[in-house]
């Protein structure tokens, strides 16, 4: 994608790349991969059917990827 911006006269730099992770499935070494593949946002994806289990998830996800 750097290449094809290049190309086009674009700054590489100025692209954003965004991806959704199911956030189960995400743990360190699915945030390095992306990081080094250029991804610059993670949105991450739960199937919870209501409130309560959402939260649970994101606790359950900040106890174990605590933000810097």
């Amino acid at each position: 994608m750097r290449a094809e911006a290049e190309r086009a006269g674009r700054d590489p730099g100025a692209i954003e790349v965004t991806v959704t992770l199911p956030m189960p499935h995400v743990d360190g070494k699915v945030i390095d991969q992306a990081e080094a593949a250029g991804v610059t946002r993670i949105v991450l994806s739960n199937r919870g059917t209501d409130l309560d289990s959402l939260r649970r998830a994101m606790d359950d996800f900040a106890a174990i990827h605590p933000m810097p």
